[in-house]
């Protein structure tokens, strides 16, 4: 994939993304379905082949550098990504690629990027079909990695995002907070996720035009959950039960 000439204030992120890929010693010269272009990972790359610390992380910044990176480096970038998690085992792949609840900010970048690439590549146009496949592939890998709570979540935060969302979707997502929080051990700090997606929920003005859907069950969820939280064998995390007080003197009046 070509790099166009960039500005000088792009100079910088074109220089590091190009010290990387002498890092990785990626050789452009052998098919991977993966991608979708002719990229693949050396096998002698040793411990470059997963950059678990300092370059998954400034490949990283570069995927999410929407203000002075042009989309065909952040593609690359995407790209490299791409070809370690081919190279690595499931759980090592997934973990390059996850975005956890507190770096919910990358779902947003990467959000600007897909739509700047479905705008502007030219699917009838082989190298740019090329670039859009491969940026396509990168979504997909972060999308299954990343927490439904986390996707959820992030959606809600936007009153763009959440405009999109029909009602009867917030009722299945409402079902969801519930079964979860009935379901999880109650030792599980997952439930403090879905607690925080709740919170968004009942923010959001959707769940008025549910007619307050599942109100009662809600209540008596959170209720049970805190009385849990304060029997003296509770195995609940701390966090969890702050948050449950949190909610239920926050929105009393919206419940009860």
């Amino acid at each position: 994939m070509a790099l166009l000439d960039s500005p000088s204030g792009q100079s910088e992120s074109l220089r590091l993304l190009e010290r990387i890929e002498r890092q990785l010693r990626v050789d452009t010269g052998a098919d991977t379905a993966d991608t979708g272009k002719s990229l693949h990972v050396d096998e002698d790359m040793g411990e470059w082949a997963l950059p678990t610390a300092r370059p998954a992380r400034e490949l990283w910044t570069l995927v999410l550098d929407v203000v002075f990176a042009p989309l065909s480096l952040r593609i690359r970038a995407a790209e490299l990504l791409n070809a370690c998690c081919a190279g690595a085992d499931a759980d090592e792949a997934e973990a390059l690629v996850r975005v956890d609840e507190r770096d919910a900010h990358k779902l947003r970048a990467i959000v600007s990027s897909t739509c700047q690439a479905l705008e502007e590549l030219d699917a009838t146009d082989a190298e740019q079909a090329a670039q859009l496949f491969t940026w396509l592939g990168f979504l997909e890998r972060v999308l299954l990695a990343t927490s439904s709570e986390v996707l959820f979540g992030d959606i809600l935060a936007s009153d763009a995002a959440s405009a999109l969302v029909y009602v009867n979707d917030f009722k299945v997502l409402v079902d969801l907070v519930i079964r979860e929080c009935t379901d999880l051990p109650q030792d599980d700090a997952t439930r403090l996720h879905f607690l925080t997606l709740l919170e968004r929920i009942l923010d959001s003005p959707l769940y008025l035009q549910t007619q307050m859907y599942r109100k009662h069950e809600l209540w008596t969820l959170l209720e049970a959950l805190l009385d849990a939280g304060a029997e003296e064998d509770s195995h609940m995390p701390e966090a969890v039960v702050d948050k449950l007080k949190q909610i239920l003197v926050r929105y009393i009046d919206l419940l009860d």
